[in-house]
């Protein structure tokens, strides 16, 4: 792994390495598994972005504090990749990250201090997700 890997950002990184290819890859793999097991039942994959991946004055601060170059990272561009992979891979998307985004007080939606969505988040998370998820369960 990337030495930033812990954070998520390094696949924010503008040039493609190898190593990002195999973890979407592993990803992929693992989706695949999961639609298999699920047989009839859809399945929908929910991009879920931590604080630096809806923000992007925290996106800023966390690649300086991780002591990255901002010019060779672009916010939104992992969210991307994934789920250009998975939308090819012929799984639905969903990307939580602009409605989160367009709320007023963002850090609200965490925990202080954490990347784990606060009860708001976890609220505003399941208002993006619910219309999706009953317009596949009507779909079967």
């Amino acid at each position: 792994f990337p030495p930033n890997h812990e954070k998520g950002l390094f696949l924010d990184a503008r040039e493609e390495t190898e190593s990002m290819r195999n973890i979407m890859t592993r990803m992929l793999s693992a989706l695949g598994k999961v639609r298999d097991a699920a047989g009839d039942t859809p399945v929908l994959v929910a991009l879920l972005p931590a604080p630096e991946h809806v923000s992007t004055s925290q996106f800023r601060a966390k690649l300086e504090g991780l002591g990255l170059a901002a010019d060779q990272h672009r916010f939104g561009l992992a969210r991307k990749r994934l789920a250009d992979r998975a939308k090819t891979a012929g799984f639905r998307v969903v990307d939580v990250a602009e409605a989160l985004a367009s709320n007023a007080d963002i850090d609200s939606l965490f925990i202080p201090g954490d990347f784990h969505y606060s009860p708001a988040g976890h609220s505003a998370v399941a208002d993006v997700l619910r219309p999706h998820v009953e317009r596949s369960l009507r779909a079967r």
